[in-house]
């Protein structure tokens, strides 16, 4: 066992984790979810960061939440942030990020059945125009890519070898890092490039309607619908923008941001009637910046939320409110690390 699954297993003992729940009960626990999934074959290098997790772990860690914590509607812990209801403790509130179909068809029968309400961020382009996340189109052109190498122009890289699918893992992998770092343009031109030289597209995967062993070998990158979302409000559920093309704000000038966040939270407005929520894509430090914080104070946010790790706390600011985010690999020990916040907490200690 190596010394960081060692730590880990004994930060999620039955004692220990007892310990950090009840040292951290004022401080209400965020999750973050992308999809979660009936498939249990990868199909290559698909889904290889595990953002959709296999339904039966998705059942068993909202289970194991309810053990432990009241879940509650995302916002109460916002009202309890701004001071209100500042006496409840053991406090938990799913979100999901994207709105993935496999939410609504996959995700929310679970939560319904389980009486746990949640929050889904939704990307406008992805759920209005049926338009693919750019991190989906690039995962899917490397792992169909019909050539053994792909030509790249990024510094100091010229070609990457998607022989195996390690090697389109490991491509993926750095395209993704870099094409985080560029402005929306330059990062579809590359895409659009890769795509091209792969002679793999999921646009056209999902557009193939006739074809449809394509639809169903691809169910996790397809969005949900408006009327999904619909379904899932009369239910409890809630909605938040999530911008229209999950760019990386910060390397967008400020015009672009604020189309990005503006016609976002309109859009969800329209289809179903208010937008009480915002998350940021990707969600790291420097991923947004002063502009994108006074976008959203100009459109009546008070606060939104990131994907920094930890618990919510009075001292946090309130435009990079933390959540945890969890995936496929976030079973049994490294899950009760987490949620008890031992891990989070381990974690910021040795910064």
């Amino acid at each position: 066992m190596s010394p960081k699954s060692a730590i880990t297993n004994l930060l999620s003992s039955g004692p220990i984790s007892a310990l950090f729940r009840g040292y951290f009960a004022s401080k209400p626990l965020v999750l973050l979810y992308h999809g979660v999934t009936t498939q249990r074959d990868r199909h290559g290098s698909q889904n290889y960061r595990g953002k959709h997790i296999e339904s039966a772990v998705f059942r068993s860690q909202i289970l194991e939440l309810k053990k432990h914590f009241t879940i509650v509607p995302l916002s109460e812990i916002e009202a309890l942030y701004q001071g209100k209801n500042s006496t409840r403790t053991n406090l938990c509130a799913i979100t999901f990020d994207d709105g993935y179909r496999n939410n609504a068809t996959v995700a929310f029968p679970i939560l319904k059945e389980l009486n746990v309400p949640a929050t889904f961020f939704l990307t406008g382009e992805f759920i209005d125009k049926g338009q693919p996340l750019w991190i989906d189109r690039l995962e899917y052109s490397i792992n169909h890519a019909r050539e053994e190498s792909l030509n790249i122009e990024m510094p100091t890289i010229r070609s990457i070898a998607l022989k195996t699918t390690l090697e389109k893992i490991a491509a993926d992998s750095m395209i993704r890092t870099y094409m985080k770092s560029i402005d929306e343009e330059s990062r579809m031109t590359m895409l659009e490039k890769i795509e091209n030289e792969t002679g793999a597209s999921l646009l056209n995967a999902l557009s193939e309607k006739s074809d449809q062993s394509v639809q169903s070998s691809q169910p996790d990158y397809a969005p949900m619908t408006w009327e999904d979302a619909r379904v899932m409000m009369e239910a409890g559920m809630s909605f938040g923008a999530h911008t229209m093309t999950h760019p990386i704000l910060s390397s967008e000038t400020r015009e672009v941001q604020e189309r990005e966040i503006v016609q976002s939270i309109d859009l969800v407005k329209q289809n179903l009637g208010s937008c009480p929520h915002f998350a940021y894509p990707n969600g790291q430090p420097g991923d947004w910046n002063s502009d994108t914080e006074e976008i959203l104070k100009n459109n009546g946010f008070a606060v939104a939320w990131s994907t920094y790790m930890g618990r919510v706390g009075r001292h946090d600011s309130p435009f990079a409110l933390p959540r945890i985010t969890l995936d496929n690999t976030d079973r049994d020990n490294r899950f009760n690390a987490l949620i008890s916040n031992a891990l989070p907490f381990l974690k910021k200690l040795t910064k």
